[in-house]
C-alpha cells in the first residue's frame, strides 16, 4: 500500500511508544509512507530506544520524538491523525485532550476504557465533535472473515451457530476482546447477555497494576447463536478458534503460515433429526498469512476515507461486553446487556488493557 493517504492529512501524532505501538502501528505508517511527518510522544524516553534501532534510516527521517506533553500538544489540530496507543486507563484522558483541540481523525486502541462510564463518556464527546474514530480491530481483514461466505456456500456449511475460542493464558482481556470483535462482525448483531468465570489472573507484562484474565466467558445472541472463550491461566497453548455451522465447522488460529481447516458432515438432508449428529471429516486446509503492518495501514487509510474502518461502536460492543463479563464474574450471574448508568458496578474501573 504504497503513497500518500488520500486528502489533506500528511502529518499522524501517536500517543504511546509501546509494545504495540513499536511493533505494529508505527511501522504500519512509516513503512507503507502513509504520512510526511509522524511524531511520537511518550512520558518515558527510553520507550524511544527500540523503535529507533528498528526503523530504517530513511523511515526515521520523518519522525520526532517528544517527552514534553506542552510542546507536543501544539502540534495537535484538524489537519492531523492521532494515534492513542496508551493503556486503557487514560484513554479518555486523551481522547478529550485531542478532541478539544479540534482533532477529527481519531484511532484508540482496544479496550476502550476500563469502565463503563469512561466508555459512555468517550462516545458523547466523539458524538457531540463529529470525530471519526477507529480501532485495533483486524478481523475485517482476516481471510477467514473476508472469504467467509466463500467458504460457507462452496461447502455448504450451513448456518453458523456458534464461534468458540480456546486455549491457555492468552488473556480474556488483550485477546478475548478480539474474538468477542470476531463473533459480533460474523453474526453481524450484538450480544443480549453474557456469564463469565474467572478462575485465575496473573500480572500483565505491560505493568503490575494490569492483569491477564484467565477463565470463560459465555455470550448469547439473538437467534440462538453464542460465543464462548475459555482461557485456562495455567496452560501454555496458543489461542485457537472454531466456527460451528449447522453442517460443518472451521477451525484456525492467528498464526502466520498456519493452515484454516474445513469439516464437514455427508448427510444433510433437512429432515433428519437433530440429535442425529455426525462425525465432521476433513474436507479442505487452507495456508493463512496475516499481514498486520498491512491491516493497521488499511485501518489508517479508510478512516481517513471514511469508508469501511473498524469504528467506536465496534470498540464500544466489544469492551462493554468483556468489563460486563467482569461484572458477572463478581456477580456470580448471568447478566442482560447493556447495562445502564443505575448499576452499582458502572463507574468500577477494571485492571484490562
Amino acid at each position: 500500500m504504497e503513497g500518500k493517504v488520500p486528502g489533506s492529512i500528511e502529518k499522524a501524532l501517536v500517543i504511546g511508544c509501546g509494545y504495540h505501538a513499536k511493533g505494529n502501528l508505527i511501522p504500519a505508517m512509516a513503512s507503507a509512507g502513509l504520512f510526511n511527518e509522524i511524531l511520537i510522544y511518550d512520558l518515558y524516553e527510553e520507550s524511544f530506544d527500540g523503535l529507533k534501532s528498528s526503523l530504517a534510516e530513511n523511515d526515521l527521517k520523518k519522525i520526532s520524538f517528544y517527552d514534553k506533553w506542552s510542546k507536543f500538544e501544539q502540534e495537535l489540530s484538524a489537519g492531523v491523525l492521532a494515534v492513542v496507543s496508551t493503556p486503557a486507563d487514560s484513554h479518555l484522558y486523551y481522547f478529550e485532550k485531542l478532541v478539544n483541540r479540534g482533532v477529527q481523525f481519531i484511532y484508540i486502541e482496544k479496550p476502550l476504557a476500563q469502565s463503563l462510564k469512561d466508555i459512555d463518556e468517550i462516545y458523547s464527546l466523539s458524538e457531540n465533535a463529529s470525530v471519526k474514530v477507529a480501532c485495533g480491530f483486524y478481523n475485517s481483514f482476516i481471510d477467514p472473515v473476508v472469504s467467509f461466505s466463500d467458504y460457507q456456500r462452496q461447502y455448504n456449511l450451513g448456518n453458523l451457530c456458534s464461534v468458540k475460542a480456546y486455549g491457555g493464558n492468552n488473556d480474556l482481556s488483550a485477546f478475548g476482546i478480539h474474538i468477542i470483535d470476531l463473533a459480533n462482525v460474523l453474526f453481524d448483531s450484538y450480544p443480549i447477555n453474557v456469564f463469565a468465570s474467572i478462575t485465575g489472573t496473573t500480572v500483565n507484562p505491560r505493568g503490575e497494576k494490569y492483569f491477564y484474565h484467565g477463565g470463560s466467558i459465555f455470550l448469547t445472541y439473538p437467534e440462538i447463536r453464542e460465543l464462548t472463550i475459555s482461557y485456562h491461566p495455567a496452560s501454555f497453548i496458543s489461542n485457537r478458534v472454531q466456527l460451528i455451522f449447522k453442517y460443518g465447522l472451521i477451525e484456525f488460529e492467528y498464526i502466520d503460515k498456519t493452515n484454516m481447516k474445513i469439516y464437514s458432515i455427508q448427510n444433510k438432508e433437512e429432515d433428519i433429526p437433530i440429535y442425529k449428529h455426525q462425525r465432521a471429516e476433513l474436507v479442505d486446509e487452507i495456508p493463512l498469512s496475516f499481514d498486520w503492518k498491512l491491516y493497521f495501514s488499511q485501518i489508517f487509510v479508510n478512516l481517513l476515507n471514511c469508508s469501511n474502518y473498524p469504528n467506536l461502536k465496534r470498540n464500544i460492543s466489544a469492551t462493554s461486553s468483556l468489563i460486563v463479563a467482569l461484572i458477572s464474574n463478581e456477580m456470580g450471574k448471568q447478566i442482560d446487556l447493556p447495562i445502564k448508568s443505575d448499576n452499582p458496578f458502572y463507574e468500577k474501573q477494571y485492571p484490562i488493557t
